[in-house]
């Protein structure tokens, strides 16, 4: 059996410890014993038993893109600990992590990790994509149009947009509703995925062959993105949110695209958006009017959890010291 095909160490122990926490977060809980049980495999022991060093080479492994992900699991780690101290499981009372900063997960994020795109790098990549269908997902998200799995652009109607005044009208999954002023590239964007009457396969790349056509045609319905028409029954509404991760994820791997998901692409528009309303407020650093305007642009609920991305460094570092 490989290490992927072995389930989580110690199981039993680890089910107790995840049944004192809600679903959500025992779904990211688990997601982090899945991670940890490779490393427990080959050292036959438990994370709650692992020394400082040993816990540094896990870390190092993982190849962690953000901090916020670090922290995270420093936190579910050291709980785990804890917990496996207060149940008397571990051998001894030493929770190592307890005499760690939370700054020391911060080494194990990857600084080479292609993670942030420009204003610049995102509208080549508009550029290259072939189908409008697949590029006005890019510039809404970049422009901060998300929702909860994305049902601002799922629901987007071709009624909701206001192309004199480029504003959208804009319904998440719960229906709250909100009005939104886009570009004018957005508008035109929009524009030519309304118009699509062909979804192009692999942006183009596909060469039909036989009774395999290079695209396939997509349903007429007021809804802005739209399904193919598969010759199954026709989806009329909304699209599911899986064809949107889709098709971004079919983006990411026909031009090449290092780390090109959603979660990345609202994150590079949040730093473009906080890049610009530097200069348009003419102020020489990033402060926390700025900060908060680019959270109820995103829909963020809480503005602290920008901190790690939207600052000085991140914007220096891809836009230029001088924000230039």
């Amino acid at each position: 059996m490989t290490e992927q095909e072995k389930g989580i160490y110690n199981a039993g122990c680890k089910e107790q410890f995840l049944s004192m926490y809600p679903v959500k977060s025992g779904i990211t809980y688990r997601n982090f014993f899945d991670k940890t049980k490779h490393v427990e495999h080959r050292l036959e022991k438990d994370i709650y038993e692992f020394e400082l060093p040993e816990i540094e080479d896990f870390f190092t492994g993982l190849h962690i893109d953000y901090i916020s992900t670090a922290r995270s699991y420093g936190r579910i780690c050291t709980k785990y600990v804890d917990w496996a101290i207060s149940k008397g499981y571990k051998n001894n009372n030493e929770n190592p992590l307890r005499n760690v900063r939370t700054k020391w997960f911060e080494q194990f994020v990857r600084e080479e990790a292609k993670i942030f795109y420009s204003r610049k790098e995102i509208s080549e990549i508009l550029d290259d994509c072939v189908n409008a269908q697949d590029s006005v997902i890019v510039c809404l998200v970049f422009e901060g149009i998300l929702g909860q799995a994305g049902a601002e652009i799922r629901n987007l109607k071709i009624s909701d947009i206001d192309f004199v005044k480029h504003r959208l009208n804009l319904t998440d999954n719960d229906g709250s509703r909100r009005v939104v002023e886009v570009t004018s590239d957005c508008i035109a964007l929009l524009v030519r995925a309304i118009s699509e009457k062909k979804y192009y396969k692999s942006n183009g790349k596909m060469e039909g062959s036989g009774n395999v056509r290079d695209f396939t045609e997509l349903i007429e319905s007021e809804y802005v993105i739209r399904s193919s028409n598969t010759g199954k029954e026709k989806n009329l509404g909304a699209i599911d949110k899986f064809v949107l991760y889709r098709r971004i994820e079919s983006i990411e791997k026909q031009l090449d695209l290092e780390n090109f998901t959603i979660k990345n692409i609202s994150r590079s528009g949040m730093i473009a958006l906080a890049h610009q309303l530097v200069q348009d407020y003419s102020q020489e650093k990033l402060n926390l009017t700025i900060v908060i305007e680019v959270s109820h642009r995103f829909k963020v609920n809480s503005y602290n959890s920008l901190h790690s991305f939207v600052n000085d460094k991140t914007i220096a570092k891809i836009y230029g010291e001088k924000y230039e």
